[in-house]
């Protein structure tokens, strides 16, 4: 993340506008913000830290108005910088009612909008910068009075703090949820295969073989049983062909003696249509003579139907004769009083015109009240819905209001519910103290248990080789020290003796040289009283034999300080880790009892077991009673909504009513005047319009001229009518003669020819058939013929097909029996088939059974494997000691390139560590001993927590876990002497060198001259800060 602008106003003492360009200082990679203490340049760094993060190190998110600058009353901020090589812009604004935040891409020339609500833009601001507000606030900007924060964290915050710039703490929680899911999945998985494979233990391949054999026996006598079945068949469909055969023909049989018996019959019905085929040549002849007579009485019907209709015409004829005279002396007169009321009418259309134009005016006016008077009824109605509804709104508050008052929380669970959650918090310190003083303990133990056997094997050591008793650790080096001086005092002593020896004999060999009266060469005395005596060579020879024994104890003394020295280090590692969890022990049981007694200061220790769940229903209750207030206030606001609607629908209630009395009035003054224009015309018409009376007077008059002409054409009808009935009973009475002279001529025909038959007409009509019941016998005939010669051809084809039959009878019960034995045969095929079905369904699915139970002892081979390794992961992740050991390594790298620049500012005066345990420690150099980093002075601290931040910035920038390319430290160099400032103001020139923008807030002179690219505050003449640059 690199800054490229910031241009803000209305924050803390910055009235007007401020625009500051950091690409000024790219080049240099380092400048200063300087200025007179509270001139507002710290306020430069809040900028950016509220754009981004919407609050301050210096002010919570709660408290942000109270930096609004009253001569401005707004904050407003925008802050562009670049990451990865990609810009953005942040806008920020701030008054006293709300807060507006936009967040924008920058491409090319224009801003792509990607966040413009406050937890869209939380979400991608951390997405794009990796970094949540108190990890930027600890290692991009250090704010003011907080650069010593990282050095004091504690060591589990610091591991989360590493955890979260690393992305370290997947190997935590989520990698052990990861594992543990997997490990109960596989666990459950193996369990459930195990069961299966148990249930599959019986299946084999012996078994599968058994039912096989099985299967075989069963598919050779289901052959025989099925050749059994086929010969059965054959029997069974010859017997049953026979009997089938033999019923028929017995049918037929009978069939056909009935039919000998009707063939009289059939005989008699040929004789009738042979008599009627003889007779058809006069079957037409009676059938004319028969339509002649029907013709002629119909002729003789109709001649005096049109004698008695010519009748009745003449007679209307004369009617209407004398109805033309009467009507046209009426049509003279009618006539001309029809004109004149035409000529009158014509006059009265002014009259109607006024008239129309008022009835148009009353229905305009009607219309108009129709409407009001809906427009009331559904006013009306929707009075009595919110009257309804207000009713059930009230009901519905007084309900809410009862439940409120239930759901209320009494003094001492808002005094709970207050302290609860800061009572949780200690609880879970208390349970997660007591976790950790159970593991050091175990650890404790285990080291413990390491001293012990390292130190058994030491006093084993000294045991064997010296015969000695090692009481304690603290023993050993003493007592090793006093062997060695022992044995070295008795090796000098022996070397004297030994040397006293060797002079002795020297001086007795010399006394047997020596002559009376002669100088001594050693002492020059010419007397020698006593010479000197002779040493035995024994006791050299002893002498000599101890000083052996004296130089192989200084080897074993040797050989043992080699042997036990790492068994040494073991018991000193052991002792010092004992010692260290000792005393994290004791602080863990300080905290823990500071715990228990700040949390008994919460609450009481009765409320602990259950505080949790005590907690958890004041919340639910207290939530309960913000959701019946909320529900509360809707209920109101919906009732003062309604209430006012009410007030308002009652108004237009009114307007309307007033509307529909002032519409009421204009109609009744309207059909006042129509009344009295239409009785004045109704005076002259009749309540008749002019129009009506000259229509009626016209269709009248057009009436009467129809009407005469009507006459005068239906008088002309009546004399063509007369004429054309004349000639049609002339031209019957010719049908009638020509009719009975034919009837004549065919009676004499038919008389001769009955004659001819010595019978009379009458008995030739009577042998005469018509051609229905002609063809009706001739039908019966043919259909006995048919099927008399098919009854006897199919017994013919049956006694055939007897013939061919094998057997020519068959036994009683014979039938019976084979279809017995066929059902018989029939269920032992089906047993047999269901049988085999059966075992080769249970041969398949042992097969498949077998397979799979291959296959599970496979992969629960397989998959135990990978139990174990899943297992042995998560327990390696469980708890945060894998990301407390991978915030160890990275502190380490991090601690070197600290004690780095810490050379370079201090020299070698001291140097800091990290423990397993992520605690800093300080190494003091001068006087070769560790303390903590609680015992550095106020500068000290500043110098490391100067360098620490250096470092941790450098190493993220150097593995690019997050992209930050520029470092702020806000004050903080007061606290230093000249010589630690000229070191500071050294690394701060190394680092121009590198690839970040570096910033510092200071007011001190010293670091202007080292710094000569700044921004420099100062405050107008009405307090306001402003800026200047010196680049």
């Amino acid at each position: 993340m690199l800054p490229i602008s910031l241009i803000f106003e209305g924050l803390n003492s910055y009235a007007r506008e401020v625009k500051i360009d950091f690409t000024k200082f790219y080049r240099t990679k380092l400048f200063g913000i300087f200025g007179i203490t509270g001139g507002g340049k710290s306020t430069i760094l809040d900028a950016i830290i509220l754009s981004i993060y919407g609050k301050t190190p210096r002010l919570a998110s709660t408290k942000i108005k109270e930096a609004i600058n009253p001569q401005r009353g707004v904050i407003n901020i925008e802050f562009t910088f670049e990451i990865g090589r990609r810009r953005f812009k942040i806008q920020r604004g701030i008054d006293q009612r709300e807060t507006q935040i936009r967040l924008y891409r920058l491409e090319e020339d224009k801003e792509i909008p990607i966040a413009e609500k406050s937890n869209e833009f939380n979400e991608k601001i951390k997405e794009i910068i990796g970094l949540s507000y108190e990890e930027f606030c600890k290692v991009v900007i250090l704010p003011q009075n907080q650069f010593a924060e990282l050095l004091r964290l504690e060591p589990a915050k610091r591991a989360e703090l590493i955890g979260n710039l690393f992305d370290l703490n997947y190997f935590g929680e989520p990698l052990y949820s990861k594992f543990s899911e997997k490990f109960l999945k596989l666990e459950s998985t193996i369990q459930d295969k195990q069961r299966r494979l148990n249930e599959l233990s019986e299946i084999s391949q012996e078994s599968i073989i058994n039912k096989e054999r099985e299967v075989d026996e069963i598919t050779k006598a289901l052959g025989e049983l099925r050749q059994k079945q086929k010969e059965l068949m054959e029997k069974l469909n010859i017997l049953r062909n026979f009997k089938q055969l033999s019923d028929k023909k017995k049918e037929l049989e009978r069939e056909l003696q009935k039919m000998e018996t009707k063939k009289i019959e059939i005989e008699s019905l040929k004789n009738k249509i042979q008599m009627d085929d003889e007779l058809a040549p006069y079957k037409k002849s009676f059938e004319e003579l028969k339509n002649l007579k029907k013709s002629i009485e119909a002729n003789k019907q109709k001649h005096e139907e049109l004698a008695r209709e010519l009748k009745i015409i003449e007679s209307r004829f004369e009617k209407q004769r004398e109805q033309k005279e009467e009507f046209e002396k009426f049509f003279s007169q009618r006539n001309e009083e029809l004109i004149g009321k035409i000529k009158e009418s014509e006059q009265l259309v002014e009259l109607e015109q006024e008239i129309k134009s008022l009835l148009d005016k009353e229905q305009q006016r009607a219309k108009e009240m129709k409407k009001l008077n809906l427009e009331f009824k559904e006013v009306d109605e929707q009075l009595k819905r919110i009257d309804t509804e207000t009713t059930q709104l009230m009901k519905n508050i007084e309900k809410n209001k009862a439940l409120f008052e239930n759901t209320q929380l009494n003094d001492e669970e808002l005094r709970l519910y207050d302290l609860l959650p800061n009572a949780l918090l200690k609880l879970n310190e208390i349970k997660n103290l007591k976790e950790e003083i159970e593991i050091l303990i175990k650890k404790t133990e285990r080291e413990r248990k390491k001293w012990e056997e390292s130190f058994a094997q030491i006093q084993k050591e000294f045991r064997d080789r010296f015969n000695l008793t090692i009481a304690t650790y603290e023993e050993i080096d003493s007592v090793i020290v006093a062997k060695t001086e022992e044995i070295k005092e008795l090796k000098d002593k022996l070397l004297r003796e030994l040397d006293e020896f060797k002079v002795k004999n020297l001086a007795f060999t010399l006394s047997k040289t020596l002559l009376e009266g002669k100088p001594c060469p050693v002492c020059g005395s010419t007397e020698h009283p006593k010479p000197a005596e002779s040493i035995d060579d024994k006791n050299i020879a002893l002498r000599e034999e101890k000083l052996k024994e004296v130089d192989e104890n200084i080897f074993k003394i040797e050989d043992v300080k080699a042997k036990i020295k790492p068994l040494m280090e073991k018991v000193f590692i052991s002792k010092t880790n004992i010692e260290t969890y000792a005393k994290e022990i004791s602080d863990k049981k300080s905290k823990l009892t500071k715990a228990e007694h700040e949390l008994s200061q919460i609450i009481s220790v009765k409320l602990w077991a259950n505080a949790e769940q005590l907690f958890e229903q004041i919340k639910n209750k207290k939530k309960k009673n913000d959701e019946v207030m909320k529900e509360l206030n809707y209920l109101n606001s919906e009732f003062h909504e309604k209430m006012k609607l009410k007030n308002d629908v009652t108004q237009k209630r009114v307007e309307i009513f007033t509307k529909i009395q002032q519409t009421h009035k204009e109609l009744e003054e309207i059909k006042k005047d129509t009344k009295e224009k239409k009785d004045k015309l109704n005076e002259k018409t009749g309540g008749k319009t002019s129009y009506e009376i000259k229509t009626e007077a016209e269709k009248e008059l057009e009436i009467i001229k129809k009407r005469s002409l009507q006459l005068e054409n239906e008088l002309k009808d009546l004399d063509i009518k007369k004429q054309n009935t004349l000639i049609a009973m002339e031209r019957i009475t010719e049908g009638i003669k020509k009719d009975e002279q034919k009837q004549k001529e065919i009676k004499a025909s038919l008389d001769l020819k009955a004659k001819e038959m010595r019978i009379d007409v009458s008995e030739l009509a009577a042998i005469i058939l018509d051609e229905e019941t002609k063809k009706s016998l001739k039908n019966t005939v043919e259909e006995f013929e048919k099927e008399f010669n098919k009854a006897k051809g199919a017994l013919d084809n049956i006694l055939k097909n007897l013939e061919e039959i094998p057997i020519k009878a068959i036994q009683p019960d014979e039938l019976q029996e084979t279809e017995k034995f066929i059902a018989e045969t029939n269920d032992k095929i089906a047993q047999s088939n269901e049988k085999l079905g059966t075992l080769k369904e249970q041969i398949r699915k042992e097969k498949d059974m077998l397979k799979e139970k291959q296959l599970l002892s496979k992969e629960i081979t397989l998959m135990e494997n990978e139990f174990e390794n899943v297992k042995l992961l998560k327990n390696l992740t469980y708890g945060k000691e894998m990301v407390k050991f991978f915030s160890w390594q990275l502190l380490k790298e991090i601690v070197k390139l600290t004690n780095g620049i810490l050379r370079t500012l201090i020299g070698r005066r001291f140097s800091i560590n990290v423990n397993p345990n992520l605690e800093f420690t300080v190494s003091d150099l001068l006087y070769n001993k560790e303390r903590s980093v609680n015992t550095l002075s106020g500068g000290e601290t500043f110098i490391v927590s100067f360098a620490l931040a250096l470092a941790l910035s450098s190493y993220i920038q150097s593995k690019r876990m997050r992209a930050i390319q520029f470092f702020f430290i806000d004050e903080g160099f007061s606290s230093l002497d000249r010589e630690l400032l000229d070191s500071v103001c050294a690394v701060l020139n190394e680092l121009k060198s590198q690839d970040r923008l570096v910033g510092l807030i200071s007011h001190i002179e010293e670091l202007k001259q080292v710094i000569p690219n700044s921004i420099n505050i100062k405050r107008d003449i009405t307090g306001s800060s402003i800026v200047t640059f010196n680049v």
